[in-house]
């Protein structure tokens, strides 16, 4: 049987939430931090500051694949998240969102997770996921 994800976790807050709330995420956005996680990383083509495992884990997607190796657009993605209202809510009592996405130009999808004290690490999202489409829609709307 196959782990699911909390509802509430799976998907980012509804657009008036973000709107309202912008203040709170451009300041969010201010503190996060990107941190590599060696199990999204193949080759050592990168700066992320971590080390590629020898043995690569089934079911992990890889930065790899959707050309993502330079800390700074990682960086500029998870910034892009927090200003677009592309996150989840925070657990019940934490400060935190859970996850955040981004869109890259050529349509991937990546989700960043929150780790710990607002770091997050990311990875492409899976091609048959239903968040794509929600995170496509959103991306490219306009901030009023």
């Amino acid at each position: 049987m196959p782990v699911t994800r909390p509802p509430k976790y799976d998907r980012p807050i509804a657009i008036e939430e973000a709107r309202t709330r912008r203040e709170e995420l451009l300041a969010l956005q201010e503190r996060a931090k990107y941190i590599g996680d060696a199990e999204h990383k193949k080759s050592a083509n990168h700066d992320f500051a971590c080390t590629p495992k020898a043995q690569w884990k089934r079911g992990k997607t890889c930065c790899d694949a959707v050309n993502v190796f330079q800390m700074k657009t990682a960086i500029s993605l998870l910034r892009q998240a927090f200003e677009k209202g592309l996150v989840s809510p925070a657990e019940p009592g934490k400060e935190w969102p859970k996850r955040v996405w981004a869109m890259l130009d050529n349509g991937d999808v990546l989700e960043g997770r929150h780790s710990i004290n607002g770091q997050y690490h990311g990875f492409p999202v899976l091609n048959d996921s239903a968040i794509e489409t929600i995170i496509r829609q959103r991306w490219n709307m306009p901030d009023e």
